[in-house]
């Protein structure tokens, strides 16, 4: 991987659909989404099961964001920053 700054090579790790549930489980959020209760990280948007975007580790929280393309940027410079895992 490039240094900060550089996008020219990421690294990206997806969940399969059927795994999600067991992995939000873990954090407790799966209660969250199925009661509309989780919100974005970005937009304050309740997130449901077919709108995340991302999971993002800010010790010790977890934080989720939506599919919208502003809160995935947004989500990403974060990461870029070395403010999230």
């Amino acid at each position: 991987m490039k240094s900060r700054g550089q996008f020219d090579l990421i690294n990206i790790n997806a969940v399969h659909d059927k795994d999600l549930r067991t992995i939000l489980d873990k954090f407790g959020l799966s209660e969250k989404i199925d009661n509309n209760s989780l919100l974005c990280e970005f937009c304050y948007q309740p997130i449901s099961w077919n709108d995340i975007g991302a999971l993002l580790i800010k010790k010790p929280r977890i934080i989720v964001c939506c599919n919208l393309v502003d809160c995935i940027s947004s989500a990403s410079y974060m990461m870029k920053d070395g403010r999230v895992t």
